[in-house]
């Protein structure tokens, strides 16, 4: 039987670029953890309890595996042996169906398809010893457990998807607008913008281009658990209970959004109700280039992901645009901070911006296929 306290790895899948931001996060819920980091990923030891309720609380990760074997493989007959001599009873019911999905680099064994095959014979032969027939996903009761089986250097690991569904399903946003930014990125957006540091006394964040609502969404989520959704481990047969220690206050004191359309800033108020809370939410019905200026006194931060000319086109030069968009940022919100991503191929670092403004900091990552940076300015400091 799987003892709560048992040590586990646990490897945290990532938006490729987001590896540092992850363990950043890692740290602040697990402060005694050191991960360590690859490309797409970081992979850290924790006791089951603490593992599993990482689903519960990170918000950067879109998937989160669970190492439950790793051995020296280079032939089907041994991986067949192994598979079907694992205690599966330790997490998954006989009755549940499991679905193997495989990957293999530098290893004698390359085809995919056989190593799922030979997988599922070996759970199948698992089950006739225990006395259990095989059960079909589509005959189930209960959705399949994913396991993912890895060959590196003729070494297999072994590990169950504990999450289920991809983590940017967080169970909150009944509603989506055009072009809409993955809960995930949104959340990894937030933690670099503060990792050029937190205001003790707080901040309103403004989205000039709100959509769906999910930067401040995610804003508002940031630091709480994810109670509206079940993952993978629910299902498993053993129930622990999750362990995961209070995170920092919020630096977000209320919220602002300007949204041009009657339609989708109607979507937003409805993806938003509930979500922030008792903190204040304005939710503003204008185009933002033509909006008036937020009142001042408040120290405020400025993140948006406006339209790329992909999907949503933008007249004339898509730079000037951009740099139309920082001026009215300025005019309207005069902002300590902002963060605009950006499609790469406008080359974001070589933008007019204001001259309050000074370049603090960027990061590179691919959005739906689409080399993007994310770059963020400060209010210069008077010398």
């Amino acid at each position: 039987m799987t003892e709560a306290g048992q040590i586990y790895n646990f490897y945290l899948i990532v938006t490729p670029g987001f590896e540092e931001i992850a363990a950043r996060e890692l740290r602040d819920w697990q402060v005694t953890v050191e991960p360590v980091l690859s490309r797409g990923g970081i992979e850290v030891a924790l006791p089951l309890s603490e593992g599993l309720a990482l689903n519960r609380v990170l918000k950067v990760p879109t998937r989160i595996l669970m190492r439950v074997a790793d051995f020296g493989c280079r032939d089907f007959p041994k991986l067949y042996k192994k598979i079907s001599n694992l205690p599966w009873m330790n997490w998954i019911d006989d009755s549940q169906p499991v679905e193997f999905h495989a990957t293999t680099k530098t290893s004698r064994l390359k085809m995919k398809k056989r190593i799922e095959s030979t997988c599922e014979d070996g759970r199948k032969f698992y089950l006739k010893k225990r006395g259990a027939p095989a059960v079909k996903p589509a005959e189930a009761k209960t959705e399949a457990q994913t396991v993912f089986v890895r060959f590196e250097d003729d070494v297999c690991f072994v590990s169950l998807d504990t999450s289920g569904e991809i983590l940017h399903k967080r169970g909150l946003r009944p509603l989506s607008s055009d072009a809409p930014l993955r809960e995930t990125i949104a959340a990894s957006l937030l933690l670099y913008l503060e990792s050029f540091g937190m205001p003790k006394d707080g901040v309103e964040l403004v989205d000039p281009m709100t959509g769906g609502g999910t930067f401040l969404m995610e804003a508002a989520g940031l630091r709480g658990p994810v109670s509206s959704r079940k993952f993978a481990f629910d299902r498993w047969v053993n129930q622990t209970k999750e362990v995961y220690r209070a995170k920092t206050v919020s630096p977000y004191t209320s919220f602002v959004g300007f949204e041009a359309d009657a339609k989708t800033r109607l979507a937003a108020a409805e993806n938003l109700t509930g979500a922030v809370g008792d903190k204040p939410l304005q939710l503003i019905e204008a185009d933002f280039f033509s909006a008036s200026p937020l009142p001042r006194g408040k120290k405020r931060w400025l993140i948006a992901n406006p339209p790329y000319g992909e999907r949503i086109r933008v007249e004339g030069r898509l730079s000037e645009y951009y740099e139309r968009l920082f001026v009215a940022a300025e005019n309207v919100v005069q902002p300590e901070r902002v963060l605009f991503l950006l499609p790469e191929k406008i080359q974001p670092l070589k933008l007019k911006f204001p001259v309050s403004w000074e370049q603090v900091g960027h990061i590179r990552f691919s959005n739906g296929g689409l080399p993007v940076m994310a770059l963020v300015c400060g209010r210069k400091t008077s010398t």
